[in-house]
């Protein structure tokens, strides 16, 4: 017989950058909610934070008309 592997709750990226309380997705009290904003916003934080290196360190150099010497 196989074996079912799962993935434990708290390991992979994301629950390394969010918070280490669980909310479930149907639960609205004020501090999930508060959370799950804040978790978002970080979130897009960082992502902004990707796109600003990959376009200092990759596009302007690729499309710069100077020459590295």
């Amino acid at each position: 017989m196989s074996k079912k592997t799962t993935i434990p709750d708290g390991l992979g990226f994301f629950s390394f950058i969010g918070t280490t309380i669980r909310c479930d997705a149907d639960d609205e009290s004020i501090y999930c909610n508060f959370m799950k904003f804040i978790n978002m916003f970080l979130m897009s934080l960082l992502f902004i934070y990707v796109l600003y290196i990959i376009y200092n360190n990759i596009l302007i150099p690729m499309f710069s008309s100077k020459k590295l010497k």
